[in-house]
């Protein structure tokens, strides 16, 4: 869901500035090129849930691949995704962005509609974080996706590193 993490900031980055964002995601194999080069999300769900993204310092003229590992808690046509974004240092809050979304909406990025039980592995790169380029620095993120009953399907936490 790191991907998620990252396209969530994108698009609060984007319309916090009134920038038009139309970002094509590919999906291509990659090798993790050093054993300490991959940071880790933390689970603060019920969900089982793993993932890593590589490098672990993520640079706004570079690339990020996320690999996931994800089973479905419940069933998830549509839902609502609340993320946070938090500095590090202070834990000020930098960025907070929510939106409902549908299936039509998501599907071209994960499965979807989810049954419960359904086991979800990405392995996904994002090849332009050109829009991250306003946040430089080490944030910490909060992500919070449940379905359209309420449910929680994820929690997810991860410490990024920002650099340009």
């Amino acid at each position: 869901m790191m991907k998620l993490l990252l396209v969530v900031l994108c698009v609060a980055y984007a319309s916090s500035r009134d920038i038009k964002l139309v970002e094509e995601m590919s999906v291509v194999n990659s090798d993790v090129s050093s054993e300490n080069d991959f940071g880790v999300f933390t689970n603060c769900g019920k969900s089982q849930l793993s993932g890593m993204w590589t490098p672990k310092v993520i640079s706004t003229h570079g690339q990020v691949t996320v690999d996931v590992n994800f089973t479905a808690p419940y069933d998830m046509d549509g839902g609502f995704a609340d993320v946070a974004v938090y500095r590090h240092a202070d834990h000020v809050k930098v960025v907070e962005y929510g939106t409902p979304f549908s299936c039509e909406e998501i599907v071209k990025y994960i499965p979807c509609p989810l049954k419960k039980g359904q086991v979800i592995t990405l392995h996904n790169t994002i090849p332009d974080l050109s829009q991250l380029s306003g946040y430089q620095g080490v944030f910490d993120i909060e992500t919070y996706v449940n379905n359209d009953d309420d449910q929680q399907l994820l929690c997810v936490r991860a410490t990024v590193t920002v650099t340009r």
